[in-house]
């Protein structure tokens, strides 16, 4: 017997958009909210598609998923109950389903359950009983790899057909001939990845045409459908950007022609082309979404009868509501969080409301959540923020600037370098005060802090005025600070603290400098999302407090103590691109090899130096395995580090990701002595060191160990 699943989750508002309804207060627009609901996948499978439909007659939409574990393929069916409840139970399928549709295939009037198997090569077809359950399985071969499928009449005959793309690199139609049988695939060569199908009427001739996206590509394929089983591939449409996972239609702009919604993967962006109703379209606005937008799945989400689309972004966490305005444009709010990894979603009325609700399919979490809307709860919508794309025209028409500068600082024309970063400098300053410009990995922001940089390096070691240096840096810090970028002001504000400590002799500066990194790393809670400070800058600022020689006598250190193996691991974050975004300045076509010794030779008394050597020194260790005669002796630079840098913190970083490779391993000596010298280093700093696991075994090794002795590895 199936045991009924209460859905239990929080009936939590997350505040939702919606119908372009005033608010009777204000006269702004406002949307529903939404009760959030997760519902649980099966045990250690990832649920990857979901299909809603009324599988048993009773006027409710039930929902079900597609997902998988390394070995075996299921479908979850939640059978909707009277009072928000659920029914589940578990269909097996061939391994690694994909693809999931709802089609009365068989005419019988019950709703019929369709896969798209990746990696069994198949697609499985399951009839309805109409009372919630299946019948036997039929598998269909479809080689290549299946990715998706849908359920459309394409030939006009009133039977619904079968579609799959497969991503290995084809597009099959199976013909329904009734009774579940179904003519042999019609095949479409289509090398470039198809990712998703997708049927709309794109030419005005009241027959489903299809639309492929490909994800190793930047276009659509297109197969226009001329009725009786004429189907032919037309020219494809581009789109800008490449690696598109989903796609979705609807008339946007209300002109009686489909348009199309297009995900952006590379490029974290809702891509909108308009039709003209002969098949050609063209570019509209993008919608900025969240990291990984893999899905947008269009619906009626408010009170207006306009199409409004939903994006799904995996690294995000996050679903995207964008409430369309009838004119090709669209009001959106903040980001709704779902469960870990959202991958897809669906939508359809599952309270009856007359509105679409939202399920997303989470495979990190396992699980599915479900926004039901509540049109008691309204939420003001705001309009859709610029495409930064546009917004830095200014600063990408400086690629070439930026290009010659660097060559002339590599020249040793300074002068000339000087007057190129500087210009980088000051419209990239303007468009990050405006909220254009955003930290990240973006060419633009490269460029930008790379100029920042170098006209520091400039100033401060080439035409030797610190202070210029230290204002440039500075006047970054601030403005970071300003727009909560907590990591990249703590950076910049290390450097004040470097300039004003070694270059200016003003220890008070520098204190005021360190205190401020400090309080930025306590107030992680404003920063902007992933934006607090890089805990090893935070403790490097402590450090840095106490040994001050400024610092009160007696007074209790700031940093007392260091467990080990470190939990941050620099190289697994972006803290390189943020304190050395300009090290190619310093690479010799000569000695590629050797940018970052150039570097540091360039950067006496330089927190950056260190982060070049430590970066070195984790590559060496992570790819020397694999390239013996690229890489130096890990050990040699080991050791090279802590004879370079002995007043560096990183000293630590370094002693634990040694740490880390030799736990485990047959050489426990190496790991002992290890242990003896992140002690040391313990006495030298001031600073109690834990290892985990380890306390009794490395404190009986230190024994006799003098306090500045430094240790090989």
């Amino acid at each position: 017997m199936r045991c009924l699943l209460r859905v239990v989750a929080a009936l939590a508002a997350l505040g939702a958009f919606g119908g372009c309804s005033p608010s009777p207060r204000d006269g702004s627009l406002t949307a529903p909210g939404y009760a959030v609901r997760q519902l649980p996948f099966v045990e250690d499978a990832e649920p990857f598609r979901i299909a809603l439909g009324d599988l048993n007659g009773d006027g409710r939409r039930d929902i079900v998923a597609c997902g998988t574990t390394l070995e075996r393929g299921f479908v979850r069916v939640f059978l909707a109950q009277p009072g928000g409840e659920y029914a589940p139970h578990d269909i097996e399928t061939p391994v690694s389903p994909r693809g999931i549709a709802l089609a009365d295939l068989d005419g019988d009037g019950h709703l019929d359950l369709v896969t798209a198997n990746n990696r069994a090569m198949s697609i499985s077809i399951f009839p309805g009983d109409g009372s919630g359950g299946f019948g036997e399985r039929h598998d269909i071969q479809l080689l290549r790899n299946p990715f998706a499928v849908v359920a459309e009449d394409i030939d006009g005959d009133g039977r619904r057909d079968i579609v799959a793309v497969g991503e290995g690199g084809i597009i099959g139609i199976a013909y329904n001939r009734g009774g579940l049988a179904f003519d042999p695939w019609r095949y479409f060569e289509q090398p470039y990845g198809p990712s998703d199908v997708i049927a709309a009427d794109l030419f005005g001739e009241g027959r489903h045409d299809l639309v492929v996206p490909n994800w190793r590509d930047n276009h659509l394929a297109i197969l226009r459908n001329l009725g009786r089983r004429q189907i032919y591939p037309v020219q494809a449409v581009p789109y800008a950007g490449k690696a598109a996972f989903g796609a979705a239609a609807g008339d946007f702009d209300r002109d009686g022609h489909a348009d199309l919604a297009v995900t952006l993967l590379d490029e974290a962006k809702i891509e909108l082309l308009f039709g003209t109703g002969d098949g050609s379209f063209r570019h509209g606005r993008n919608l900025v979404v969240g990291p990984g937008v893999r899905d947008v799945a269009a619906g009626r989400l408010n009170e207006d009868d306009l199409v409004d689309l939903v994006s799904t972004s995996t690294e995000a966490g996050e679903i995207q509501l964008f409430y369309g305005d009838g004119r090709g444009g669209f009001l959106t709010r903040d980001p709704l969080k779902v469960g870990s990894h959202p991958r897809s979603s669906a939508l359809g009325d599952l309270n009856g409301d007359g509105l679409d609700d939202i399920v997303v399919a989470n495979l990190g979490s396992h699980d599915l959540s479900v926004l039901v809307s509540q049109q008691d709860r309204r939420v003001a919508l705001a309009p859709v923020p610029p495409d930064p794309a546009q917004a830095l025209r200014p600063l990408v028409a400086l690629a070439g600037v930026f290009a010659q500068a660097e060559a002339d600082f590599k020249a040793g024309q300074m002068t000339a370098a000087l007057g190129g970063f500087e210009r980088i400098v000051e419209t990239g300053e303007k468009l990050f005060r405006a909220g254009a410009l955003v930290p990240g990995t973006s060419p633009e922001w490269v460029r930008y802090l790379a100029s920042v940089v170098l006209v520091s390096d400039i100033r401060r070691y080439h035409l030797h005025e610190p202070a210029g240096a230290r204002d440039g840096e500075r006047r970054l810090a601030r403005l970071a600070e300003r727009r909560r970028y907590f990591n990249v002001a703590a950076v910049e504000w290390t450097a004040v603290a470097d300039i004003e400590r070694y270059d200016l002799g003003d220890l008070r500066a520098a204190a005021a400098a360190y205190e401020r990194i400090v309080r930025l790393a306590r107030g992680r809670s404003f920063a902007a999302p992933r934006a607090a400070v890089y805990p090893p800058i935070a403790e490097g600022a402590l450090y840095a407090l106490d040994s001050l020689p400024s610092a009160q006598p007696g007074r209790r250190r700031r940093l007392q103590a260091l467990s080990l193996p470190l939990p941050f691991q620099p190289q697994n974050s972006d803290i390189a691109s943020m304190v050395i975004p300009h090290v190619s300045a310093y690479q010799s076509d000569a000695e590629s090899g050797a940018t970052n010794a150039a570097f540091v030779r360039a950067h006496p008394r330089d927190f950056r130096a260190a982060y070049a050597d430590y970066f070195d020194f984790v590559t060496t260790v992570q790819l020397g395995p694999m390239f013996r005669k690229r890489f130096p002796d890990p050990a040699r630079l080991h050791d090279a580090f802590l004879q370079n840098h002995p007043d560096d913190l990183l000293c630590f970083a370094v002693v634990s990701q040694t740490l880390v490779l030799l736990k485990g391993t047959t050489n426990t000596e190496a790991y002992d002595r290890e242990i003896a010298l992140a002690r040391t280093l313990g006495e030298n700093f001031g600073i109690e060191v834990h290892v985990a696991g380890d306390e009794t075994r490395g404190s009986a090794v230190t024994q006799g160990l003098t306090g500045g002795a430094r240790r090989p590895s």
